[in-house]
């Protein structure tokens, strides 16, 4: 930490308490809690970590100078005052917290992940060091960087989107599934994490103004009791999103298949944009993914309370009425079951 205090050019003070409050904020972020984190004599908050460090370190800093607790602010600009500023240092390629104006959080009273989407979430500064993800295990990296691309995808066919978006969402999803097999073999091939690092931030600088749309509105219920690991839900989710969007948004798919380099000479637009559901599903099973939700753990018991959820967020928020194909409760059931048997995508 002494190159950190030498470049910042200030002393770092560590709270004794940080580990309890950073558990504490796993679910909802409260003051008592927000106090444990930051400190009276700090100038800022260093978040160093993957993307729960990184939200929870967020969420502490709008607390801290907003008072309440994590579920007073979801939903879209409801923080009223500056909260302290946070330098992000990710160590993972994923969730893109350093850049986003948004902050995810589990609600154990809904089992949801919901969200805080507001300017002052973004953190004021990030710092990239590619030599920090050496190392990273596999069920990090494989899950993380999914979830980057799944960002990046959704952002990029999100019908909210602008010119400056889309360009920085496409880009994006290029440079990631580029990237990922080559990162995840190897971390510490610094070319290829640093792409990760610029994908994933391009992606979420993308979603960051668009929301996402299907694929995360899925893994956000799938995965809101913390039993089911975010990035592995979106994994299972994003090719039948995007099969789902197939007609409605043939062309994005189809810049998509050219970004990923799957083009061939003579295609239509629809084979095109097939080439991406099918690249995307093959680069999950490539990684060693889950293909199904029903192996990783995921009960039917509640099943139409989980898809009355996703039509809740497709509606709602962040992500409120982004998807070219405007799903349903009967098309989000059709996703939900064929990610629960993993369904096999072909054409």
């Amino acid at each position: 930490m002494n190159n950190f205090e030498y470049f910042l050019g200030s002393k770092l003070i560590f709270n004794n308490d940080l580990k309890e409050g950073l558990m504490a904020a796993r679910e909802s972020v409260k003051a008592d809690k927000a106090l444990l984190i930051t400190d009276p004599g700090a100038d800022c908050i260093i978040a160093f970590g993957g993307g729960s460090a990184l939200d929870t370190a967020k969420g502490a800093a709008i607390i801290r100078t907003n008072g309440g607790q994590m579920r007073d602010y979801f939903g879209v600009n409801k923080v009223r005052t500056a909260p302290y500023p946070v330098i992000g240092i990710p160590t993972t390629a994923g969730s893109g917290a350093e850049v986003s104006r948004v902050i995810s959080v589990t609600d154990s009273q809904k089992n949801v992940k919901d969200q805080v989407m507001d300017r002052a979430c973004c953190p004021a500064v990030a710092l990239y060091v590619p030599s920090v993800l050496k190392g990273s295990p596999r069920s990090v990296t494989t899950t993380a960087g999914i979830d980057a691309l799944g960002h990046a995808v959704e952002s990029y066919l999100n019908i909210k989107g602008s010119p400056v978006t889309q360009a920085v969402s496409l880009m994006g999803a290029g440079m990631l599934y580029k990237n990922i097999l080559s990162f995840v073999d190897d971390t510490g091939n610094e070319d290829a994490a640093a792409n990760m690092q610029i994908g994933s931030t391009l992606g979420i600088m993308g979603a960051g103004f668009t929301g996402n749309i299907d694929g995360h509105c899925v893994a956000r219920s799938v995965g809101g009791s913390g039993e089911i690991n975010h990035g592995a839900a979106v994994a299972v989710a994003l090719p039948y999103c995007m099969e789902f969007n197939l007609n409605a948004a043939t062309d994005k798919l189809a810049n998509l298949a050219k970004e990923f380099g799957l083009a061939k000479d003579g295609m239509s637009q629809m084979e095109l944009a097939q080439q991406a559901v099918l690249g995307v599903q093959k680069l999950r099973d490539d990684l060693g993914l889950c293909g199904n939700y029903k192996d990783l753990g995921m009960k039917l018991d509640n099943l139409d309370a989980m898809i009355e959820r996703s039509v809740y967020f497709s509606q709602n928020g962040s992500d409120a009425y982004a998807s070219p194909g405007n799903p349903d409760f009967e098309d989000f059931k059709k996703m939900y079951m064929d990610g629960y048997n993993g369904r096999v995508i072909s054409f």
